[in-house]
């Protein structure tokens, strides 16, 4: 009876430490431009919290591992076509570089936010969970229309100890990301994903 009591105390303390994660997930995507029409990106250096460079830094590699599109341009070669056109990075702003966007070689830029960073606590009785939400804009360099936006909103279904690590559920969200541009695409008559 003692050990029973036991057992069930500790189901609880670990149900307690185990909450409902999962991702909401907003989107817009503009039927006057189809994503199938974009066949390179630029993946421009995110804003908002400290990490987000690290958050735009593993999209861009999700996206070009899984063959998102046809070509990916990340950070350090838009970097290095600026300083080849003597163009300061600090200076420039979302409208510049889609008059530039010849110049990097891409159809559209993904340009992103992390608007909510929230590293989980492991610590008893006060454990939380880790939340990142973030924004992401897909802009035609051609035309400057807004082809494709959502919002993501991830919570991990741990707490304390058990939760993933911030890179772990940063990955995961991007995982999730790279799938739904793939399914957009597809769905708008292009990608190369099965």
């Amino acid at each position: 009876m003692k050990y029973g009591m036991r057992a069930i105390g500790l189901c609880w303390c670990l149900f307690g430490l185990i909450a409902c994660g999962g991702t909401v997930k907003k989107s817009f995507t503009n039927p006057a431009y189809p994503l199938s029409k974009v066949s390179s990106i630029a993946i421009l250096p995110f804003d908002g919290v400290s990490e987000a460079g690290a958050a735009s830094d593993l999209l861009s590699m999700v996206i070009a591992n899984k063959e998102v599109f046809d070509y990916v341009v990340d950070r350090t070669q838009i970097q290095a076509v600026l300083a080849e056109h003597h163009l300061d990075a600090t200076l420039l702003d979302e409208k510049t570089l889609l008059q530039k966007g010849n110049f990097i070689n891409a159809d559209a830029l993904l340009k992103g936010r992390v608007t909510r960073f929230v590293e989980g606590a492991p610590h008893y009785p006060l454990a939380t969970a880790t939340e990142i939400s973030m924004s992401l804009k897909l802009v035609s360099t051609e035309t400057g229309q807004i082809i494709w936006t959502q919002l993501y909103s991830e919570k991990s279904g741990t707490r304390g100890l058990l939760a993933p690590s911030v890179d772990e559920l940063f990955l995961e969200m991007a995982e999730e990301i790279a799938n739904d541009l793939v399914k957009e695409r597809q769905s708008s008559g292009g990608g190369s994903m099965p």
